[in-house]
């Protein structure tokens, strides 16, 4: 179980050590691996790591969309406003989906009803989570605090660019009055001003309408103007977690590293910096550290799997790497210049 930072308040999630595994003809891959997090009321944290290391099947986890005919939550617990939702069956989770948590997703087009107009579609959520509201009211209310038009109500998704159908499904999402907004990768496919656009609204969202926000996402500078605290996901699993400033700014895993200097602007000589090899294959249980086939400072104890590290921060900088035990530096560096040469 990862050992987290003080928190602002109450948690509004809690994710301890889950392990996932999908089931698909006669295939197995553990997508997540002993992954842990928490957010706390009015607190906004992210949750950064390449394609394929278990964002989305960990986000999809907390609201129960993954399939439960493919997806099986072997071990670890998942509770959602003081709610263990971990083995929920799937006629329970309407208790939980919007209220007290809600998602904004990276398809907007997919997430919306063809054939159903905007207004109806933001009055399903508002009549089925916030009943005593005055339906109406509230949906143009919504439209308001989104900043689009009140002329979208009687407009159908196709007829509305990628922007302002994104804003549609944070409309949608806070008609559930939620307490936690999940935003998987909320700008996918956008261009980079309407990017920055929704990113902004949905951080002046959630400290207007006091919830709490979790940001799925592999864009660093996002997650660092938006967010609190991060956590680092790799393989399934935390590798780094702690608040943003310390994260990025003295990060203490070489695959942290590796993200930053990939996402400098300016490339090094000729070459913009990226890192070696590819991510692990998750159809096998990883008893190793994960990264290590790719990083450049490897050495033998990197052939267990490393526990966490707390790297003397008051505010909880904590790291799963062998680099931060209590070894003998003599020993760290000839293995480390034996790897280099």
């Amino acid at each position: 179980m990862i050992a987290h930072a003080p928190v602002y308040g109450k948690l509004v999630l809690q994710v301890d050590d889950v392990h996932m595994t999908y089931h698909s003809h006669g295939r197995i891959v553990h997508a997540l691996q002993g992954a842990s997090l928490e957010v706390a009321e009015g607190e906004a944290v992210g949750l950064v790591g390449e394609s394929g290391c278990g964002k989305s099947s960990l986000g999809r986890a907390l609201i129960g969309l993954n399939p439960p005919t493919l997806a099986t939550i072997d071990s670890g617990r998942i509770v959602v406003g003081g709610r263990d939702v971990t083995h929920l069956p799937e006629r329970d989770w309407p208790e939980v989906r919007g209220n007290p948590v809600a998602m904004v997703f990276q398809d907007s087009l997919s997430f919306l009803n063809p054939v159903m107009r905007i207004e109806e579609q933001i009055a399903e959520s508002v009549r089925i989570h916030d009943k005593q509201a005055d339906v109406r009211k509230r949906v143009r209310e919504l439209v308001q605090l989104v900043r689009l038009p009140s002329a979208v109500l009687r407009a159908y998704p196709f007829e509305l660019s990628g922007g302002m159908r994104q804003r549609v499904g944070i409309a949608v999402a806070l008609g559930c009055r939620p307490r936690l907004l999940i935003a998987d990768e909320p700008t996918t496919a956008l261009d980079v001003t309407t990017q920055a656009e929704i990113i902004v609204l949905i951080d002046e969202l959630r400290r207007s309408q006091g919830m709490s926000l979790l940001l799925i996402s592999h864009d660093l500078g996002v997650v660092r103007s938006v967010c609190d605290r991060v956590y680092i996901m790799y393989a399934g699993r935390m590798v780094e977690w702690g608040t943003t400033a310390e994260v990025f700014g003295a990060p203490g895993h070489p695959y942290v590293e590796g993200l930053l200097a990939a996402a400098q602007t300016e490339r090094q000589g000729r070459h913009f910096a990226s890192i070696k090899g590819e991510v692990p294959n998750l159809s096998t249980q990883i008893t190793s550290c994960p990264f290590s086939p790719r990083c450049p400072k490897a050495f033998d104890p990197c052939g267990e799997m490393p526990p966490t590290f707390d790297l003397d921060s008051p505010a909880g900088h904590q790291v799963r790497c062998w680099l931060h035990a209590p070894l003998p530096r003599t020993a760290r560096e000839g293995l480390n210049g034996a790897r280099s040469s």
